[in-house]
């Protein structure tokens, strides 16, 4: 029964990282390609100096993996592995919950069950991070967004 638990929440997990992928892919990349923008022309107007006043410019090493491989499989597969086991993780912490309530408290194992429910529906129904979290930043940009036509932005808002 516990493998059981241990695989629904890293499925979960990963259910999560697929949103979290593309959460990273639609508003933070075009971020990170204009950082990278500023920074490479920053790198070359200091090559540029340096070499105007006469000092040595050591070349860029190789590249390891391109910008492409980062931004698709690498964020994907770090995000969503990632999510995979934090999933597993609070999988596991349920599992011990439901383990130490059933054998140490007799005939009250139902009541973990409803309990591990009641903690579910209340985050799910009441709103949870709306005032201090990333919902409370991310919501109107996403409400916005989606009336602007953007319908990922539309579902996203739909979600927080």
């Amino acid at each position: 029964m516990e493998i059981r638990i241990i695989l629904r929440g890293a499925l979960s997990g990963v259910v999560a990282g697929i949103l979290g992928f593309a959460f990273a892919r639609v508003f933070a990349e075009p971020v990170i390609d204009k950082a990278i923008a500023y920074e490479s022309g920053r790198d070359d107007i200091l090559a540029a100096l340096n070499k105007a006043a006469g000092r040595v410019v050591s070349p860029d090493g190789p590249e390891i993996f391109s910008r492409t491989i980062q931004s698709t499989i690498g964020i994907a597969t770090g995000i969503i592995a990632f999510s995979a086991a934090m999933g597993a993780l609070v999988a596991v912490g349920m599992a011990a919950n439901i383990t130490i309530g059933i054998l140490s408290v007799p005939h009250e194992w139902v009541w973990t069950y409803v309990m591990l429910i009641m903690f579910a529906a209340v985050f799910l129904l009441t709103g949870a991070g709306r005032s201090i979290g990333v919902d409370a930043f991310l919501g109107p940009r996403l409400e916005q967004a989606g009336a602007r036509g953007n319908r990922v932005a539309r579902l996203l808002a739909w979600l927080a």
